[in-house]
């Protein structure tokens, strides 16, 4: 079980690296490779309009691959899961997410991200995109929960503008 400080370091991490990394559906943190972009766009033909997949290819070669569920779970060394199974083993759930506290999982329908404290989430959205940093209130989530199975949260506290 990995403390929630080591959850939020994981995250730190992987925005450190966000030139490495892209968002790929389905990624696993492979590096993507021309044979796996091959199979991707097997597997999913329909994901990328055919306009962009020349652009998104070049920004995903050679880089290591996530979705938002698999960057969560790597995170918080958890097993593979989809997004809505993340949310659903996570006790306690709540909408009042400035009831979240630090390390907590943030969802909204088909994505979810990490509160990395002081109002701030780490996530990565789509397609030609990399692991980013935003303030929470403009991600549009829906819920906050605590994913205890994988993470302590003992000692986690929930976001007070006041504090210093």
């Amino acid at each position: 079980m990995l403390s929630f400080y080591k959850v939020i370091q994981n995250a730190l991490d992987m925005l450190s690296m966000r030139d490495q990394i892209a968002y790929l559906y389905g990624g696993d943190g492979s590096i993507c490779t021309e044979a796996y972009w091959r199979k991707w766009i097997a597997k999913y033909p329909n994901r990328i309009p055919e306009a962009e997949q020349e652009k998104i290819h070049d920004f995903t070669i050679g880089k290591r691959v996530y979705d938002c569920s698999q960057l969560v779970i790597t995170c918080c060394g958890a097993p593979d899961m989809t997004s809505k199974r993340i949310i659903d083993m996570c006790n306690p759930v709540t909408e009042d997410l400035a009831a979240g506290v630090e390390g907590s999982i943030l969802w909204k329908p088909g994505h979810v991200g990490i509160d990395i404290g002081y109002g701030y989430a780490i996530d990565i959205p789509c397609e030609g995109q990399t692991v980013r940093i935003r303030p929470i209130s403009s991600g549009g989530w829906k819920k906050s929960g605590q994913l205890w199975t994988y993470v302590n949260y003992m000692n986690a506290r929930a976001f007070d503008p006041n504090r210093r």
